[in-house]
């Protein structure tokens, strides 16, 4: 997570650097520099290029699970840059599986790519398998996007407007894995919706570093 000023990083567990700031870059590099949380650059890269500028909820989905909300086409941050944080919101504190954040249940331990994926297998090499009809694979998947149209199916109920699936897995998103979240999540709604609201990514690759050129091209043409 990022302050809302993009100079300091509130919270870094993976990478364990809570308190970096823009500044040690700064004087490494010689240049000005600001801090971007990873979930937001791909939101922005994903609305930008999309061309839909309705709100959206941005599910960034890679090796970690990251989230972002879009309002106005400009990212909701809250008052101290700690909204859209929502892949820590737990399931099952109790018996869930353990979160790179110290708990236990995280929606990040059902959703994201390390959720799916076993010790050094990749992305590819699954959907490889999957590709083959592999009785194993297909299950894994199945169990896979049934837990992520749970997921979505809680989110939904905090910010109702559309929500993309973004990131990684979008190049291996296809119509019947999009069609099969969508039919989950009819089938567990508390509040059926007249019509599907996820929708998949157009960004296949660097969507993150897409996204954080977007407020560096705005910020000069703005000062022309």
């Amino acid at each position: 997570m990022i302050s809302s000023d993009g100079k300091t990083v509130l919270y870094g567990k993976i990478l364990n650097c809570t308190g970096l700031t823009n500044g040690q870059f700064e004087r490494a590099f010689g240049l000005p520099v600001r801090l971007f949380h990873d979930a937001d650059c791909v939101a922005l890269a994903e609305q930008t290029l999309s061309h839909n500028h309705e709100d959206a909820t941005y599910l960034s989905i890679g090796e970690h699970l990251g989230t972002a909300i879009v309002i106005n086409d400009r990212i909701y941050t809250g008052e101290k840059g700690r909204s859209g944080t929502m892949e820590h919101i737990t399931l099952n504190t109790q018996n869930g599986h353990k979160c790179y954040c110290g708990r236990r249940g995280c929606l990040e331990t059902y959703s994201s790519l390390s959720a799916l994926l076993k010790a050094n297998e990749t992305i590819q090499s699954f959907m490889d398998r999957l590709a083959k009809d592999d009785k194993e694979t297909v299950q894994r998947w199945r169990n896979y996007l049934t837990n992520l149209a749970e997921v979505i199916n809680n989110l939904h109920m905090f910010v109702d407007n559309r929500l993309v699936i973004a990131g990684e897995l979008v190049r291996y998103l296809d119509d019947s894995a999009i069609e099969f979240i969508n039919d989950r999540i009819k089938e567990i709604t508390a509040f059926p919706e007249d019509q599907p609201y996820v929708e998949r990514g157009t960004v296949q690759s660097r969507a993150v570093s897409f996204g954080a050129t977007l407020p560096i091209i705005k910020g000069v043409l703005d000062n022309i």
